[in-house]
């Protein structure tokens, strides 16, 4: 049983949102702007963790 489901789904919601941002970054770079696809890919993995580390805490406290 989750510690705090509310924290759980607010990280799933937050890896739904990681996943939207995918094409954003693969346009960028197909646009020829490399530096903007870079923190676009930045940005997706600071996402990435930060929803782990919320599922990761809503699940065990």
């Amino acid at each position: 049983m989750a510690d705090n489901p509310a924290m759980v789904s607010m990280g799933i919601l937050a890896l739904f949102a990681a996943l939207w941002s995918v094409p954003g970054a693969v346009r960028a770079r197909r646009l020829g702007l490399p530096r903007l696809a870079m923190i676009g890919w930045i940005a997706i993995a600071v996402i990435v963790v930060m929803a782990v580390i919320m599922i990761v805490v809503g699940l065990f406290g």
